[in-house]
């Protein structure tokens, strides 16, 4: 798919709930993996990021020379932020922002609870250690 690019007004706007098991968001997840997975240096992406104002995202940190730790792949529908802890800057790029990096602030332990797709079982990601 094709990755939109700022100052795209999707990027701002607020993503909409899916249903896990609609076969066209089935496939929106097949392609954020697909595409993911071609362009290089990417990690993750967001359904606005190839057009479509939806509550789905892809990450794999697998291949980075910087992850610490990785989960494989990961597809998460409907995703919310229940914890966070341990701030840590580091740099950063966007495939919506091409050739652009930046020292951002993010937390280095997450835990995340979504839908999976297909089935919509509903999952929470590990909470962070104190």
């Amino acid at each position: 798919m094709e990755v939109i690019r700022a100052p795209s007004q999707i990027l701002s706007v607020s993503a909409s709930l899916v249903d896990p098991a609609h076969p066209a968001v089935v496939q929106l997840c097949a392609d954020l993996i697909a595409t993911m997975r071609v362009s290089p240096g990417c990690v993750g992406l967001a359904a606005p990021q190839v057009g479509v104002a939806a509550q789905a995202f892809c990450v794999d940190v697998s291949a980075h020379p910087k992850a610490r730790t990785s989960h494989g792949l990961i597809v998460l529908l409907n995703a919310e932020i229940v914890e966070a802890s341990r701030n840590e800057k580091g740099r950063e790029g966007c495939m919506s922002v091409p050739d652009l990096t930046g020292d951002v602030k993010r937390a280095t332990k997450i835990s995340v609870a979504g839908q999976l797709p297909l089935n919509g079982e509903r999952v929470r990601g590990p909470r962070p250690a104190a």
